[in-house]
């Protein structure tokens, strides 16, 4: 069901790109918003091999997201900004995210990292780390992502 919902997500962002009018907004609220109960903002960059769970049920990410490569998104994650700052999250490449994870503001998530269920990140988190908590701690460095991936 993910590969459906970033299927269209990225038909739309592709006609956002061409500078279609209209068509990529309807696009993108009809087939990912009502559709599959997902905002995923157009301009926000998913790398190759991402997988959003269960169809995206949930899931918010800011339109100037940047998300790397197989990385796994699950229900009801949000990656999103504040009100006080320009930037938003970035992803990096093979990274979990687990349900109900809160990733906000101007932070980054390094490379094979696991955000916890329900963890609110606040502060970037660098390579191979487990972050858990509210807000969300490391609690383990140095992992092998390959251990947690199925």
């Amino acid at each position: 069901m993910s590969k459906v919902v970033l299927f269209f997500y990225k038909i739309a962002f592709f006609l956002m790109q061409k500078k279609i009018p209209l068509l990529p907004n309807i696009f993108n609220k009809l087939f990912v918003r009502i559709l599959f109960g997902c905002y995923i903002g157009l301009g926000a960059r998913i790398g190759k091999g991402t997988r959003i769970g269960y169809g995206g049920i949930g899931v918010v990410i800011h339109h100037r997201a940047i998300i790397g490569n197989n990385v796994i998104i699950h229900t009801g994650v949000t990656i999103g900004g504040t009100t006080k700052h320009y930037k938003v999250p970035i992803i990096g490449d093979n990274s979990i995210i687990a349900s109900g994870a809160k990733i906000i503001g101007p932070i980054s998530i390094g490379n094979n990292c696991i955000i916890g269920a329900n963890a609110v990140v606040l502060e970037s988190i660098p390579d191979n780390c487990v972050a858990v908590g509210v807000p969300a701690k490391i609690i383990k460095r140095n992992i092998n992502i390959f251990h947690y991936r199925d």
